[in-house]
């Protein structure tokens, strides 16, 4: 007999710990977004409101755990006037695709009864689960439970893929090798170019310590990126910047490292990975606009597949958008949908055929709280743009000095020659 029950405070997830990072570990693939401590972390430090309060449902067979969906309830905003309650993943899709968390045996059985459980309540509330592969036990599940009643009406809406990178190479040198013609001549072409542009170093940073003196000339780096004007990086709202300073912290499931390369002694690249299980993401990346002619961003990415080798990865997450890009870089991609159930007549029904006319059917966005505030206080300095090269220069005074390498030392680290 299959049931479920609800974990609904964060004092009950903090209880239910071990029975989380148990069932997470069955799943088939690495979680760290699924993980007590990230999720700890994520709802202290949201940024789209007040803290939410966690819904996680657990299917459980005969009282044994099998699976469990994280969950909360908020309302979003329609065609500018209404405001209509929904139940949406407890994490959004800007970390890695986690929804439901069961092991591959389990997964309909799980799924079955999660959706069921939930459809009883979507009398008002709609439905929004999104980072569903088409076809999956979850996805099937809320379809059969959307159709049941004429009152609801369900559909999916696509979302960009998912993109990661197998790591099958044993050195950096093949990895290289296995880039289209075009494109090793295009990376080595440009950091060639960077090269004789100035005195280049190249930065591996591994470890909560180093991380974490890193953030400091990352979040300059960042304000000399499209990424500050565009409200898309780390310093978009207080709350994500605090969130990012206890994962590199360590304090929010990721073993955290870092890439970053300097040009005359400032910081015009730097990349922020995260270690769970075999597997590593790349979490936020930046380069200097300044210098985005000399391609440090591309080299990075370079520089990240030697720093997966070294550290016995398995795959390299480089999460959503820009697949078009990512591609070149050997990246699968994992095709995503957003299932949603809603009322019939329902605000959110009418948005969606409204959007079906115009054929521009894209989630909204809830407004994210607190954008573009007083930038946070780092080891008690606030951080400005035009502190770029003392930041640099106090990173390069904190670190291992093993843990940078500069001239003909850096060059030796890349597949290929820059003379």
């Amino acid at each position: 007999m299959t049931s479920v029950r609800w974990i609904t405070s964060v004092q009950e997830l903090e209880a239910e710990a071990p029975l989380i990072r148990r069932l997470a570990a069955t799943a088939g693939r690495d979680l760290p977004a699924a993980d007590p401590d990230f999720l700890r972390s994520y709802i202290a430090n949201f940024e789209y409101g007040p803290p939410p309060v966690p819904e996680i449902i657990v299917a459980e067979r005969n009282g044994q755990p099998i699976g469990f969906l994280a969950t909360r309830m908020g309302r979003r905003d329609v065609l500018g006037r209404f405001g209509a309650a929904e139940r949406t993943l407890l994490v959004t899709h800007d970390h890695d695709r986690v929804n439901l968390v069961a092991a591959p045996a389990d997964a309909t059985e799980a799924a079955t009864a999660i959706a069921r459980a939930i459809a009883p309540a979507l009398r008002r509330p709609a439905l929004e689960i999104s980072g569903l592969v088409p076809g999956d036990p979850l996805h099937r599940a809320l379809h059969e439970v959307g159709g049941r009643s004429p009152s609801l009406t369900t559909f999916d809406h696509d979302l960009p893929p998912f993109c990661s990178v197998a790591v099958r190479y044993g050195h950096v040198d093949e990895y290289f090798r296995a880039l289209a013609k075009t494109m090793r001549s295009n990376v080595s072409r440009q950091a060639r170019r960077l090269f004789a542009a100035g005195a280049v170093g190249l930065l591996a940073l591994h470890g909560p310590t180093e991380v974490r003196r890193f953030l400091p000339a990352y979040f300059d780096l960042e304000q000399r990126s499209w990424k500050f004007a565009g409200q898309a990086g780390i310093l978009r709202s207080a709350q994500r910047t605090t969130f990012f300073v206890e994962l590199a912290s360590g304090h929010a499931a990721y073993v955290p490292s870092a890439i970053g390369i300097t040009l005359n002694g400032v910081l015009v690249a730097g990349l922020i990975l995260g270690r769970f299980g075999d597997s590593m993401w790349a979490l936020e990346m930046a380069f200097d606009e300044d210098h985005a002619d000399l391609g440090s961003g591309q080299l990075l990415l370079v520089l990240a597949m030697r720093e997966a080798i070294a550290a016995g990865a398995m795959s390299i997450g480089y999460l959503q958008h820009f697949a078009y890009f990512k591609t070149r870089w050997l990246a699968e991609e994992t095709a995503v949908v957003s299932t949603r159930i809603v009322r019939v007549g329902s605000p959110l029904h009418l948005r969606h055929i409204g959007a079906q006319r115009k054929r521009g059917d894209q989630p909204g966005s809830p407004g994210l709280a607190g954008r573009n505030e007083a930038l946070p206080v780092v080891d008690g300095t606030p951080r400005r743009a035009d502190d770029a090269l003392a930041s640099a220069e106090l990173l390069l005074r904190s670190v291992d000095p093993a843990s940078v390498a500069t001239g003909p030392d850096a060059a030796d680290l890349l597949p290929f020659s820059v003379r």
